[in-house]
């Protein structure tokens, strides 16, 4: 009994547990209200409108890809610097990323301006202004996405959770309001900018509190070439990651019915789950490998650590979807989802070698292996190229991402084998 005592203290005390437990309440609040927020719209839209909703969710995503890009350099760098105990250039980095941070969202917003008539005809909209309400929601994600990489660098997760409830409750509430007025669609979207407004502002808030008092005499002035040497590897990652799962749902919405789409849409979703809720353990993961890699200590335990909870917490939802799936999607979407019902366990099963793959690939990339990113690019493109080839049925969208990513998963788990095998001689030479 006393061992186990002891073992579980261990256990309380570790940074990863410890972490991964601030960041599993904060997010599994934050999920759940996400759920909360897309189970309300599916069955007050309706499958056609919320099929219509999720695909401009999914296509605008990409434009948030610069926030997730942002977030792994600024995560990456802000712990290097940690590590080394160099608090004063992390201001110095936050005041030169933000200064440039605002002309990136005015042209960026000036870029979806004139894409979103194309954006419209492509989806098949009646309206435009779903696509700019939640354009503009990602482009104030960009600053909201920087403050939490930096309170996530300064392994300050209980902060970067309560942002994210924050968040996610405004945006349920305001959508709810809204689409019970009678903006349909746009009520929706809306949400989506109004809840972002909200955690850009608590973040300011948290924030201050590190970088608001220090000062920065030195404002760094990096060369281009260093810009895109530093940003290029993660908004490959990024991208190829935002691709399996947003790329799908956008194609279904151009390529299936208007019913399919629904439907799929709504997978999509319930898919998620099983991603969404082991993913506290990747945001732990990658500013802890980070600083441990530029300190010089070990890590590979934390990642093999890192494995084993994902595919627990992973496999927990899996069995519920394959026991009772028409019992998850009358609770969830309602009756009018339950042909998609067949399809669930295998999108979960698809969700759940993309969140191992996510983490293999995010492993590489914080310890500084940036040339394996470019494996998760060409997987995206090939899922692309299959799905608009193939897409007689839902079921073949599923078999085509699933293949992909656990082609991927095992792809990266050569690598990292093969990386053992040569450190593992490396040792025994050096013995010698």
């Amino acid at each position: 009994m006393k061992g186990l005592k002891r073992t579980v203290r261990r256990l309380a005390g570790h940074q990863l547990v410890r972490g991964s437990f601030f960041m599993l309440v904060g997010n599994l609040a934050g999920n759940i209200g996400n759920y909360i927020y897309h189970l309300l719209m599916g069955r007050m839209l309706g499958p056609v409108d919320y099929g219509a909703l999720e695909a401009v969710i999914a296509l605008v995503y990409y434009f948030g890809i610069p926030v997730a890009t942002l977030n792994l350099v600024v995560v990456k760098k802000v712990s290097y610097h940690l590590g080394r105990h160099e608090e004063d250039k992390v201001c110095n980095f936050y005041q030169y990323l933000t200064n440039r941070l605002i002309w990136f969202c005015l042209v960026g917003g000036l870029v979806i301006s004139l894409l979103t008539p194309i954006i419209s005809r492509f989806l098949h909209l009646n309206s435009s202004w779903p696509i700019l309400a939640i354009g503009a929601s990602s482009l104030l994600a960009v600053f909201v996405g920087v403050n939490l990489a930096i309170l996530q660098g300064y392994l300050q997760f209980f902060k970067v959770s309560a942002n994210t409830l924050l968040q996610v409750t405004a945006k349920v509430i305001l959508a709810f309001v809204l689409v019970r007025l009678g903006w349909s669609v746009l009520g929706a979207a809306l949400g989506f900018t109004l809840g972002t407004l909200s955690g850009l502002l608590l973040s300011i808030v948290f924030l201050r509190r590190f970088l608001g008092d220090k000062k920065k005499s030195l404002v760094l002035k990096p060369t281009v070439k260093k810009v895109i040497k530093n940003l290029l590897p993660s908004f490959v990652l990024t991208l190829a990651f935002t691709s399996f799962y947003m790329t799908d749902v956008v194609l279904a919405r151009h390529l299936l019915s208007e019913k399919e789409a629904g439907l799929y849409a709504a997978l999509s979703v319930l898919g998620k789950i099983v991603f969404f809720a082991s993913s506290p353990v990747l945001i732990v993961t990658f500013p802890i490998i980070a600083q441990a890699a530029s300190a010089g200590k070990k890590h590979r335990h934390l990642l093999l650590f890192s494995l084993g909870l994902v595919g627990l917490i992973s496999g927990g939802v899996l069995i519920l979807y394959g026991l009772v799936p028409d019992l998850v999607l009358k609770l969830t979407f309602g009756s009018e989802y339950l042909e998609a019902s067949p399809y669930l366990f295998p999108f979960g099963l698809f969700v759940c070698f993309y969140g191992l793959a996510s983490l293999l690939a995010q492993y590489f990339l914080s310890i500084g292996r940036d040339g394996t990113v470019w494996y998760s690019c060409v997987a995206a493109v090939i899922q692309i190229f299959l799905i608009f080839f193939f897409h007689s049925s839902i079921s073949q969208l599923i078999s085509i991402s699933f293949g992909v990513c656990f082609g991927l998963f095992l792809l990266y788990g050569l690598v990292y084998l093969k990386d053992s095998v040569f450190l593992e001689r490396g040792k025994i030479n050096a013995e010698n």
